[in-house]
Parts: C-alpha cells; sequence; structure tokens
C-alpha cells in the first residue's frame, strides 16, 4: 500500500493541476471528487496511450522519440543522488558476480535452500 501512495505522490502534482483548472466556486463536493476520479483515469489513459502509440512507432521514430525524451530527463537525472545498497556491494565482493539478476536469483535460490531445509 505505501508503494501505491508513493507513486500516487510522484503523478498528484499533474492531477491537481488539471482539478484545480475544472473546479469553480460552484463546484459541489460530490462534483469534485468525480473530477478527481475523472481526471486519475486520463492521467493513466494518456500514459497507456502512449505506450501504444510508441510500439507502432517505426524504427526512426523510436529514435527520434528516445533523444527527446533523454533531453527532457537529462535535467532530472542531473539531480539524482547516487546509493550504493551495501548487501548488493557485501554480495559483489564475497561471489565476484554482478548484476541485478545474479543477486536476486542468487538471493532467492538461496532463501528457498533455507526455507527447504528449515522443514527438514
Amino acid at each position: 500500500m505505501q508503494n501505491i501512495l508513493n507513486q500516487f505522490k510522484a503523478i498528484a502534482p499533474a492531477i491537481a493541476g488539471a482539478v484545480k483548472a475544472r473546479v469553480t466556486d460552484t463546484t459541489t463536493e460530490s462534483e469534485i471528487m468525480d473530477i478527481i476520479h475523472e481526471e486519475i483515469l486520463a492521467y493513466f489513459t494518456s500514459h497507456q496511450n502512449m505506450a501504444a502509440q510508441h510500439m507502432t512507432f517505426s524504427e526512426p521514430q523510436r529514435t527520434a522519440f528516445a533523444a527527446v525524451m533523454y533531453d527532457l530527463l537529462k535535467p532530472l537525472a542531473a539531480e539524482l543522488v547516487q546509493s550504493l545498497n551495501p548487501k548488493y556491494e557485501a554480495y559483489v565482493a564475497r561471489t565476484g558476480n554482478t548484476g541485478a539478476l545474479n543477486y536476486i536469483t542468487n538471493k532467492q535460490y538461496k532463501s528457498l535452500s533455507r526455507q527447504a531445509s528449515q522443514r527438514k
């Protein structure tokens, strides 16, 4: 549930702006709730449509789209603070394996092995 709330916090400003644009002094509370619901649906529908449209792009269109997205996201990426997972660092130091798939697969395998041995 917390993950869902965190995701909603990320999109809330876009939805709030759209809701504010539609609400007037005469809008009732019930109508406001309906507007909020409609704007949430519209937000996700637009992203779903964008994903479907991206799937129909030709190779040159995908390249152009990726370039535009890169330019748009570059300033946001510059603000990210890189952090390292100490458990992952210890895993790499211990095993020499890198990559999330190795980490997740081996961690799950060890966890399943431990559970199986506890059942015996």
